[in-house]
């Protein structure tokens, strides 16, 4: 199981015997390092299988165009892999083809062929008060000639205009050709001289995919899916609550009997001192109990909290890191900048180490069979 952001930034500053730091190996620093180490690992593998990921509906292709931008992508793409153009199914909307009765779309199509669960993208319809355009997943298919998609907090209507209906089915992945953008350029030197057609080939260009040829208009408003390595979530927390101390501490408990609390209101978040006796102590809650407003901590306090004195904070909303079996990576990244922060340049080398040694056997068990030199995706 990974440890949640807290229980990182307690184990980076106890390796470094700065537990109780306030003022240079910080949380905060901690936690910028930790997500300096995600960026590290997800740009040196490009292939990271838990970060995998595909899109398949943001990306269609319009007649002579040949740039694409992802940079619109959830999530935002690390590496790109491999682009497939899928021959979808597009059907004519007629203008009242779309309902819209309590959050319920029903769209009119004699012999869709469409089926629930498939994506659908709605286009170039219109309606009074909101739109029925979008990427929706099919609910349900009723008859032959009918099918619904959810629409929430929307008007109920019917849609005035004739637009066209496309099920992103990828039925045919027709896989396009890597080349570096310069082998690219020299295949399509002059985009106004290309002849429109199939596109065959395509190429990064900073937040851009090219395609080349460019589509005729036999294949305008067909799919891209972009298969794609993601970056890992930011690592981050969010205090639930902040107080001071209040009624008799233990070395095992924290109390603040101004509050109101429930049973098990805080279990497993982390407690930290944020000021006074004890600052800088962070500890995992074990048990919250309401009638007392007491919090059971572990382990136990170093320097007990004082009453009227200590000032805490109660976070949770901890996140865990994306990246699978990431852990032992992040911590050495992490302590290898913390050492060099306290200005110990012989540990920060060796922790420096420890971090590479680990990426290195990490690549093997978990990135795919891709592989970047420069910008040229080639089979490892």
């Amino acid at each position: 199981m990974a440890r949640s952001l807290a229980e990182l930034i307690l184990e980076v500053k106890d390796m470094v015997k700065r537990t109780n730091d306030t003022t240079l190996i910080t949380d905060t620093r901690v936690t910028n390092w930790l997500n300096d180490g995600q960026i590290e690992i997800v740009r040196r593998i490009p292939g990271l299988i838990s970060l995998d990921t595909k899109d398949t509906t943001t990306l269609s292709l319009v007649t002579n165009q040949v740039a694409y931008s992802f940079a619109s992508f959830s999530p935002k793409v690390a590496h790109l892999q491999r682009v497939y153009l899928l021959d979808n199914t597009t059907q004519t909307l007629p203008a009242t083809g779309a309902v819209r009765l309590t959050d319920v779309t029903t769209v009119t199509i004699t012999a869709h062929g469409f089926s629930a669960g498939k994506m659908v993208r709605i286009a170039g319809t219109t309606a009074a008060t909101n739109t029925f355009n979008g990427t929706f997943e099919i609910a349900t298919v009723p008859t032959a000639n009918t099918f619904t998609y959810t629409q929430t907090d929307d008007a109920d209507e019917t849609s005035v205009a004739a637009g066209t209906a496309t099920q992103i089915d990828g039925s045919s992945e027709i896989p396009l050709d890597f080349k570096p953008s310069d082998e690219f350029d020299n295949i399509y030197p002059e985009p106004a001289k290309w002849t429109a057609a199939q596109p065959t080939t395509w190429t990064r260009r900073g937040n851009n995919i090219e395609v080349g040829p460019p589509p005729s208009s036999s294949y305008a408003g067909k799919d891209l899916r972009v298969d794609h390595t993601a970056w890992a979530a930011v690592l981050s927390g969010t205090d639930s609550v902040a107080g001071r101390c209040v009624g008799t501490q233990t070395s095992t408990t924290m109390v603040d009997t101004d509050q109101t609390w429930t049973d098990d209101l805080y279990n497993d978040d982390y407690v930290y001192i944020t000021g006074g006796t004890g600052i800088g102590q962070s500890r995992l809650i074990t048990d919250t109990t309401g009638a007392s407003t007491t919090i059971d901590v572990s382990p136990a306090w170093t320097t007990t909290p004082v009453a009227s004195d200590s000032t805490y904070a109660i976070r949770s909303g901890l996140t865990e890191t994306d990246i699978d079996d990431g852990d032992d990576g992040l911590i050495a990244y992490a302590v290898a900048k913390a050492w060099a922060a306290a200005g110990r340049e012989r540990l920060s080398t060796i922790w420096n180490q420890r971090f590479e040694t680990w990426l290195l056997t990490y690549k093997e068990a978990n990135g795919a069979q891709m592989e970047w030199d420069g910008d040229v995706l080639f089979d490892d």
